[in-house]
């Protein structure tokens, strides 16, 4: 860890070996994830569950030292690779040239005497990922990390928004439970291709207005049941979708090609459980559950249910406690 001091301030700073480009970038630019159009793409079984693993890892090792990461998703895990011997041949051979940059210019059209001429996109360095590798991936971007004893309320936090938790939602104070619930999330993610919670946003464009977060509690309930006591003390309208004993009220049918919660968490995009060789969707849902998770402790649902997880998934338990989890 560095700091730097600038304009800005003062910055405390995390130096990786050379690292690779995260989740979110190589699952678009690798062409064994495509699994139709260019467009339709989802991870290898085999990458999916190695990622998965790491960044569990990596979550242990935090909450060893009372830290909650408060940012996790696909943009702050990055891929590993294998580490370059700089030498000046290699110098040259990743060095870019101006006829690789876009010329940077203001939309208004006027001169200014700041800015670069041109900017150069990353390298990514894709082609030195090797599935051989261990760790496949790390967790970075500690941004909205913070320790224990100095937790946050759900408005400061800056998980994004469709990862969100519901006591972040409902703007409770946080801890290391907002990881267990994004990881959960991803675990869906990596496997089926797509997020297992639509962000939804106002039409006035802001992303935690009250009619935003309404849609949010309301998909979270179709997925893991009724919320805990007391959190449905915090929700301002629940009266408005639930009922006295935390039931959803009558919902209007949906259209006939209208895929309901329960069914699509059976079969998404042609894959199903089999195919996915992953954990059980039902066992995701225990996963997810705030509930499952209030009664047992996140920290022992994170140690604990981990064997059973990681089985389940195709992994190996002696790996697990190998590792001290």
């Amino acid at each position: 860890m560095i700091k730097i001091m600038g304009p800005n301030g003062e910055h405390y700073c995390l130096v990786f070996e050379t690292m690779g480009p995260n989740l979110t970038t190589f699952l678009k630019i690798r062409l064994e994830f495509q699994i139709g159009e260019p467009w339709e793409r989802r991870f290898t079984k085999s990458f999916a569950k190695k990622a998965l693993w790491d960044t569990l890892q990596a979550l242990h090792f935090f909450y060893e030292h009372s830290v909650t990461h408060g940012d996790l998703h696909p943009d702050s895990i990055l891929t590993y690779v294998e580490q370059l011997q700089v030498t000046p041949d290699t110098e040259i051979s990743l060095k870019q040239s101006e006829g690789d940059a876009q010329p940077l210019k203001r939309r208004d059209g006027k001169k200014d005497l700041w800015p670069p001429a041109y900017l150069l996109e990353p390298r990514p360095l894709d082609d030195y990922v090797s599935y051989d590798l261990d760790p496949l991936v790390k967790l970075a971007d500690l941004g909205g990390a913070f320790k224990e004893e100095d937790s946050i309320v759900g408005a400061k936090a800056i998980t994004p928004v469709a990862l969100r938790a519901p006591e972040t939602i409902l703007g409770e104070r946080l801890g290391k439970g907002i990881d267990i619930w994004a990881f959960g999330c991803l675990i869906f993610e990596m496997i089926f291709g797509r997020p297992l919670f639509v962000a939804i946003q106002s039409l006035g464009g802001e992303d935690y207005d009250e009619t935003s977060n309404d849609e949010h509690l309301i998909q979270l309930w179709e997925v893991t049941g009724p919320l805990p006591k007391p959190l449905p003390g915090s929700w301002r309208r629940a009266d408005q979708y639930l009922d006295a004993s935390g039931n959803r009220l009558e919902v209007k049918p949906q259209e006939d090609d209208y895929v309901s919660g329960d069914e699509d968490m059976g079969s998404i995009d042609g894959v199903n459980e089999e195919e996915s060789d992953g954990p059980p969707l039902a066992y995701l849902g225990q996963f997810l559950s705030l509930e499952d998770q209030i009664k047992k402790g996140r920290t022992i649902l994170t140690r604990k249910s981990l064997d059973k997880f990681w089985s389940s998934y195709g992994g190996s338990s002696s790996m697990i406690r190998r590792n001290g989890l």
